[in-house]
This record gives C-alpha cells, sequence and structure tokens, in this order.
C-alpha cells in the first residue's frame, strides 16, 4: 500500500546500472588510442625517411611527401586528443555514477530496511508487554530514528542530476568525436596515397614503381585502426541513459515517505501508550508515598496520646 515494492524495484533497477556503470565504455577507446599513436609513430618515420633514396626519389618527391604527411600527421593527432579527451570524460563520468549509485543503493536500503522493520519491532514490543510496569520500560528512541528517512535526498537528488549528465552533454561530444574518427578512418588511405604518388613530370612512371614501405605501414596501422568497433562506446552511453530515465526518483521519495509518516503514525501512539502508563505510574507512586505519609502520621498521633 505505501510502495515499498516500488522502492525495491527502484534498488534492482540502480543495481544493474550500477553493475554497466562499474565496466564503464569498455576498452575500445583504449584501443583506438593505441592505434592511433602507432599510426603518429608510423607517420613520423615515414616523414624521417619517406622513400627510397634512388634516382627518382629526389629531394623535391621527399619534402612533396613530408609537406602532405604533415597535415595528415596534425589531422591525426587532432583525431588523437579529441578520442582521449573523450575517453577521459567518459571514464569520470562512469566513475561519478558508479560511486554515487553505490552510495544511494547503500542509503536506500538500509532506510527501506530499518523501516520495514518496524512493524515487526512493534509486535515484538506489545508481546513483552504485561502490565503498565512493563510499558513504561520502552524506549521508543531507536523506532523514531528509523523513521528519519532525511539522509536519503541527497544520493536520490545526485542520481536525479546524473540524468542530465550522461545525457547530450556527454553523448553529444562523444558521437562527433566518434563520428570525426570514422570520417578520418575512410578518408586516411586515399590521402596517404596521394601522398606518396610521384609528382610531375615524372608521374607516368608511378605504375611501375613499388610501393614505398613507409606508405604500406602507414596503411596498416590504418587498417588496423578501422578494425576496432567503438559501437559498444555510444551504446553503453544510451543504454544507461535510458535506464537512468526509467528509474524514477520521485516514486521513491514519495514512497518512502508515505511508509515513514504511516510508521511514524503508528510509533507516536505507542509513545502516547507509554507517555500515559508512566503518568499512571506517577500517580500510583504518588499515591503510595502519600498513603505512607499519613499511616505515618497515624501511628505517631496514637503514640503521642499513649504518652500524655
Amino acid at each position: 500500500e505505501s510502495g515499498i515494492g516500488n522502492i525495491d524495484k527502484f534498488l534492482d533497477e540502480l543495481n544493474n546500472i550500477n553493475e554497466k556503470a562499474k565496466n564503464g565504455p569498455g576498452d575500445a577507446l583504449d584501443k583506438a588510442m593505441a592505434c592511433l599513436d602507432n599510426l603518429k609513430d608510423s607517420m613520423k618515420n615515414a616523414m624521417d625517411n619517406p622513400a627510397p633514396g634512388d634516382a627518382i626519389c629526389a629531394m623535391w618527391y621527399q619534402e612533396a611527401i613530408k609537406s602532405k604527411l604533415k597535415a595528415l600527421s596534425d589531422e591525426t593527432e587532432n583525431i588523437a586528443q579529441s578520442v582521449k579527451s573523450q575517453s577521459t570524460e567518459i571514464g569520470l563520468a562512469f566513475r561519478n555514477l558508479s560511486g554515487t549509485l553505490t552510495q544511494a543503493t547503500d542509503g536506500l536500503a538500509t532506510t527501506t530496511k530499518n523501516l520495514t522493520s518496524l512493524p515487526n519491532e512493534v509486535t515484538a514490543i506489545s508481546e513483552t508487554v504485561s502490565d503498565a510496569g512493563d510499558m513504561v520500560k520502552i524506549d521508543t528512541a531507536h523506532l523514531e530514528q528509523a523513521c528519519d528517512i532525511s539522509g536519503i535526498d541527497k544520493p536520490l537528488d545526485e542520481i536525479a542530476s546524473l540524468k542530465k549528465k550522461l545525457g547530450p552533454t556527454l553523448a553529444d561530444p562523444v558521437n562527433e568525436s566518434l563520428e570525426n574518427l570514422a570520417i578520418f578512418i575512410f578518408s586516411a588511405p586515399d590521402k596517404i596515397k596521394e601522398a606518396f604518388q610521384i609528382p610531375k613530370p615524372l608521374c607516368c612512371i608511378q605504375a611501375v614503381v613499388p610501393s614505398p614501405q613507409p606508405m604500406q605501414d602507414i596503411l596498416d596501422k590504418i587498417e588496423l585502426l578501422s578494425a576496432i568497433n567503438v559501437t559498444p562506446v555510444t551504446e553503453i552511453i544510451t543504454k544507461t541513459q535510458d535506464s537512468l530515465e526509467g528509474a524514477d526518483v520521485e516514486v521513491v521519495k514519495r514512497s518512502i515517505a508515505s511508509f515513514s509518516v504511516k510508521a511514524k503514525a503508528k510509533i507516536d501512539d505507542l509513545s502516547k501508550a507509554i507517555d500515559t502508563a508512566k503518568k499512571g505510574a506517577e500517580a500510583e507512586k504518588k499515591a503510595e508515598e502519600l498513603a505512607a505519609k499519613l499511616k505515618a502520621s497515624s501511628v505517631s498521633s496514637k503514640s503521642l496520646r499513649k504518652f500524655f
């Protein structure tokens, strides 16, 4: 009735999201960065030694290769920096997500356990009471403390804020970076081949000249880069975002508040009964004290009459 089932469902959802968050976006971006670093090394080696030093590989040919490779090397560096930046951002976002979810689930589980245990605790207490004397011994402090749900507001609010952090703020830059990477992988082979083309007027002998090894090394690195599947990166962001959107924080807040109010009402009734018992016990004690005084006064009067 008070929606405890909503809380249990919410906890299950958070635990599932947390497991994904702990795994993060996987190692696809790390692999891509490693390949990009290797590609930059191959380009640097090619610029240092662009082609064999035979007759057709005169200085003007080598300088033409270096010039074109420099532009492509700069493009590669920009792509690598973008991928590295997004990898750092994603890693940080998922670590923060995992930490927040762990704090929220731990706090929520403890609060829920304390609240749901109250009916059994009250029942157990009632079974120990046989008279007013037993009633006055009951301490409700820990029961009232269990109704305090103020500590869960902060982690639950942080979960709500994470929905924004894992939304377009994170997804859009990642998608843009990976789209630029895909365009680079698609266009780079032609640019590499074009960079090693023999300039005019000797371009007519291109077909009979073996492909320079530096060019082949770079093309091999690009092929390795193209084999990396980065789709899981965007998928995990999207799925995590969708899961967070499905975790309704407000429903959980209302459910906990509802249960807490009802439990507090029962405890207040118990506290009133205890207060009544204490007042009765105090009244009974005063009556006993008064009776003792009256009896003492009566004894004293008899002794005085006897003396006279």
